[in-house]
């Protein structure tokens, strides 16, 4: 009898979540991307536990700043990110 071949083992590509924003994360082409820090995690990393872990050792005092905090820097985020595509084609 012949052995059975095993597939190979497939990744799982997550996808973004809004309420990874209550972690200071807000997407970048399929990667969390640390709005406090700008540290772009691999996308093996979009788990909340995860993003939940970098946000309490990495930014222990802003672990307790409330979600509108995060919705302001990510606003500000965006717009950095929207002039620097415009300034591109002046």
């Amino acid at each position: 009898m012949m052995p059975r071949r095993q597939a190979p083992a497939v990744s799982k590509k997550r996808k973004y979540d809004e309420s990874y924003i209550s972690f200071g994360f807000v997407d970048s082409n399929g990667s969390p991307l640390c709005m406090l820090c700008s540290k772009l995690l691999p996308n093996s990393s979009m788990a909340p536990a995860k993003l939940r872990r970098h946000l309490e050792t990495v930014h222990p005092e802003s672990k307790d700043k409330n979600k509108e905090f995060l919705f302001v820097k990510r606003t500000v985020i965006e717009s950095q990110k929207y002039d620097a595509c415009n300034t591109n084609y002046q």
